[in-house]
């Protein structure tokens, strides 16, 4: 319970909300950001616990509208359950979405090494980046536009070969294996999703690229307002959880 919490109330609602089976948004960002200077419900319940941060993992369970569980929010502290000890700290660059520096990328014969800004965001399901970048990566893969369901695929076969997807964070190499960004949906003839989307929609100082779920999968993320600092450790899985519920 959040006694006296001041929230507003939406005039319209988006269309994302009748096409999901959810109700509304939890913000987890930077109070600065919030609307008409108010205390996000975040922070008030984070001044319950021991230390100012939360801990996300994400689950590969692909039975969540049928009430499995999709991951764990661990609010003041890490989850030392669903990820390992060895935690990578990041400082942010801005105090606004959880927003840091990466160094570039790799995948397969593609690379770069152009230092460009980032956030991490439980909201989003994907990987997004410039076009420029997830176009070089989409033909690196051979993948190909499915104009029916309008998301980038290839052949399921290659969901356990094809190669890693690796970011370069504050000179640690961040390897995210092909079954983690190629999913199978069940879309037709065998063909699996990849889950990289071009970002368009930025400004000069938006950052260029956003880790969703794809990543947080791979990756606990540990969000310390205390420590202005973002955290990444390997996430615990259930290795069978791949093949039964993703193959």
């Amino acid at each position: 319970m959040i006694p006296h919490q001041s929230f507003g109330v939406a005039e319209r609602i988006g269309r994302t909300f009748s096409l999901q089976p959810i109700d509304g948004i939890f913000g987890m960002a930077w109070p600065k950001i919030a609307s008409d200077n108010i205390e996000p419900p975040l922070q008030r319940i984070l001044r319950k616990f021991g230390e100012p941060m939360f801990t996300v993992w994400m689950s590969r369970s692909a039975d969540i509208a049928l009430g499995g569980v999709g991951g764990v929010v661990t609010y003041g502290g890490f989850d030392s359950v669903h990820c390992s000890a060895n935690i990578s700290w990041v400082n942010l660059t801005a105090q606004t979405f959880w927003q840091f520096s990466i160094q570039g990328y790799s995948l397969g014969n593609v690379s770069s090494a152009v230092e460009q800004q980032a956030i991490s965001d439980t909201g989003t399901s994907w990987i997004g980046g410039p076009r420029k970048d997830i176009d070089r990566m989409l033909t690196a893969l051979n993948a190909s536009f499915s104009s029916r369901f309008h998301v980038h695929t290839l052949d399921c076969s290659r969901r356990f070969d094809a190669p890693d997807l690796v970011f370069k964070i504050d000179s640690q190499l961040y390897a995210i294996p092909s079954y983690e960004y190629i999913l199978n949906a069940r879309l037709e003839d065998d063909r699996c999703m990849v889950t990289l989307f071009v970002k368009d929609d930025f400004d000069d100082d938006v950052p260029r690229w956003t880790f969703g779920d794809t990543f947080i999968r791979t990756y606990c993320n540990v969000y310390d307002f205390g420590g202005s600092r973002i955290g990444f450790s390997k996430a615990k899985h259930n290795n069978d959880v791949v093949h039964r519920k993703y193959s």
